[in-house]
C-alpha cells in the first residue's frame, strides 16, 4: 500500500471484493523495528 498512487481508491477496490466474513492480509518489511518512515 505505500507505493499506490490513490490509498483510498485501494481500500475501496478491496472492500468491493472481499466477502463480508472475509480476511485481509497485509505484511510489509520493515528493516529496523520501529522505525517510522515519512
Amino acid at each position: 500500500m505505500e507505493h499506490v498512487k490513490d490509498d483510498k481508491k485501494l481500500v475501496k477496490e478491496i472492500k468491493r471484493i472481499l466477502k463480508n466474513d472475509g480476511i485481509l492480509i497485509i505484511d510489509s518489511v520493515i528493516k529496523k523495528p520501529f522505525a517510522l518512515y515519512k
